[in-house]
């Protein structure tokens, strides 16, 4: 499939109602996303662009197509657990939809993959992923692509349902239509979406629901797709829905017929939206509920972030083990003794330069694509492989750059007052040039990081952070957790980055391997890497692994390794930035007094 031309070049409406405060925060084929201030108000909202000629021409969305997304989420853009909708309009180039500002980000994002959350958290998001979804089907409105993709945050933690690309009116004066259009993601699409004989909107958003319940408690899907295609969702069928792999046995009893009824093969058979409410694990006392809002969120955050754990002391498992490794000389094997913790760059350094450099036949041998695990995961005609991304200044799929957060923390170090710190947290317009940092401090700054802490042996968030937050947003900014820091200078850390990544199983070209290394170089401070590969269900997985500089440029100082990701499974994302992690693990910085 032929790429389309990289539409942000084209310019922009001048008539906008507001004024873009950001950088694109996410990015597709042919549409992005930017933040927006209404000038009175100072309301911030949610921008997304669409070039109408590239979404018809590589996507085969229509105009009528596009104004019918705006029309269906004005229409059910009234409820507290819906991405509420504020305006649109369009130029001759753009079609653009200004809709709330989810600043708690993705709660996929925030899910430890494999492993889930606990029930009364899966109990308390579900609940309003139920309320949201009710509401819209009250409006004769299907989502059809309910998914860990479109479940955002608030600033206190609570869900909403985005993104209404693929909705549909499937009732109208009490009138129900089928739909016939094939739409949604594999893993999470009901059955009888692609068996062509037409299905009934609400009825697959409640299997949707299913699946992400299921996601929620195990921190995985059930199969890759429901179809005869995929082994799992065949035993599934065959038994009537007593499945007995894995993650299977993770679900009680009391959860697991809710589970079943709401991913009933036959639709008719099917659980309504009023027999879920009415289901007994449904009407469960969740002690979540009897807290406070605002204590809630903190709540909320503190422990979604302490659920997240790299265990840098275990080696990676990647894409093509067999789960035998002796004999394997190519693995990384990390043991615990030869990872390397330090307190500050002075330590570092000295462990630096008491190493003795390696000869030129051992750094040959450390770069020679022969030692890499060959990518066997093919691409699709419309994915690249990995490339380098030179041109890109920023990163344009973060709503805030990991060394900015640090930056912005090493700034108000000294400053502990409540209104100053969260101001600190909600600063995303300041300049770099502006702050009162210094290294020192930034390193000081570094355990305060919440994504510092999944890489502690018991995850836990600093007191210093809890006792500073007043929202939930405090402790889980709406900026990815995948991210590490690393004292590491880019010699030393590109090449063991780019074959981290393949051997986790991102391709990637063994005949420019030590070009894309010393491309990587001359990037200067900051430097990208455009990821496009295929998760372990098949889906199309990409995104950016950025290497930006956080202290100044003296010496070799701090850098800040951040995974963001632009399309796919969010719970597949973390599975390879914990991938990568455990393979670059001798460049994790983990912080003063972290182990």
């Amino acid at each position: 499939m032929a790429q389309p031309p990289h539409s942000q070049l084209a310019p922009l409406p001048t008539n906008l109602p507001f004024d873009l405060v950001s950088e694109t925060l996410g990015r597709g084929a042919y549409a992005f996303v930017r933040k927006g201030k209404e000038p009175g108000s100072g309301t911030i909202c949610a921008v997304k662009f669409i070039h109408k000629q590239y979404s018809e021409k590589y996507g085969n969305i229509t105009p009528k197509q596009l104004l019918m997304e705006v029309g269906l989420h004005q229409h059910v853009g009234a409820h507290k657990n819906v991405i509420q909708f504020y305006a649109s309009g369009e130029s001759t180039i753009w079609r653009w939809i200004a809709m709330e500002f989810a600043d708690g980000g993705d709660l996929f994002d925030k899910i430890e993959a494999d492993v889930g959350v606990q029930d009364d958290i899966a109990h308390y998001y579900f609940q309003q992923l139920v309320a949201g979804t009710e509401f819209i089907h009250s409006k004769g409105v299907a989502h059809r692509d309910i998914k860990p993709e479109n479940i955002l945050l608030d600033s206190d933690g609570n869900l909403k349902i985005a993104d209404f690309g693929f909705a549909t009116l499937f009732k109208h004066k009490n009138q129900v239509k089928k739909s016939t259009q094939l739409v949604g993601s594999p893993p999470y699409v009901a059955p009888e979406v692609s068996e062509g004989k037409g299905y009934i909107g609400d009825q697959v958003d409640v299997w949707s629901c299913g699946v992400v319940l299921f996601v929620l408690l195990t921190g995985n899907t059930p199969w890759d797709e429901p179809t005869n295609r995929s082994p799992e969702y065949v035993q599934y069928k065959s038994t009537g829905g007593n499945a007995t792999y894995d993650p299977w046995p993770q679900i009680k009893p009391a959860v697991r017929p809710l589970i079943q009824a709401m991913m009933e093969i036959d639709p008719s058979k099917r659980y309504t939206m009023e027999q879920i409410r009415s289901h007994s694990w449904y009407k469960t006392n969740n002690p979540l509920l009897d807290v406070e809002a605002r204590a809630r969120g903190l709540v909320l955050a503190t422990r979604l972030v302490e659920g997240l754990h790299v265990p840098l002391t275990q080696v990676a498992a990647t894409p093509e083990d067999d789960g035998d490794d002796e004999g394997d000389d190519d693995d990384m094997d990390y043991e615990e003794e030869d990872t390397i913790v330090v307190d500050d760059v002075e330590t570092f350094r000295a462990q630096l330069s008491s190493q003795a450099e390696p000869s030129s036949s051992a750094a040959t041998d450390a770069t020679d694509a022969t030692d890499l695990i060959p990518n066997t995961q093919a691409l699709s005609d419309d994915m690249e492989s990995l490339t380098l991304d030179p041109e890109d200044v920023n990163p344009e799929l973060s709503s805030q750059q990991p060394s900015q957060y640090l930056r912005e923390k090493a700034a108000n170090a000294q400053s502990f007052a409540a209104n100053q710190r969260r101001q600190q947290y909600h600063s995303q317009q300041s300049s770099f040039s502006s702050f009162n940092y210094n290294d020192q401090q930034i390193l000081e700054s570094v355990n305060e990081d919440p994504s510092q802490s999944q890489f502690s042996a018991q995850p836990a968030v600093s007191l210093t952070l809890t006792q500073a937050a007043r929202q939930f947003n405090d402790i889980c900014p709406s900026g990815r957790l995948t991210r590490f820091y690393t004292l590491w200078p880019y010699s030393r850390l590109l090449p063991l980055l780019l074959s981290s990544l393949r051997k986790s199983g991102v391709p990637v070209d063994e005949r420019c391997y030590n070009e894309n290394i010393e491309e990587l170089e001359k990037q200067g401070d900051d430097a990208y890497i455009k990821i496009a590969t295929r998760d372990s269900r098949q889906c199309v997985l990409t995104g950016r692994v950025g290497v930006e500089r956080v202290t100044s440029e003296e010496g070799d100082g701090l850098y800040v390794v951040g995974f963001d990701k632009a399309r796919g499974c969010p719970l597949e994302w973390r599975r390879l930035f914990k991938r990568v992690s455990l393979l670059c693990q001798e460049a994790v910085f983990r912080g003063r007094g972290l182990g």
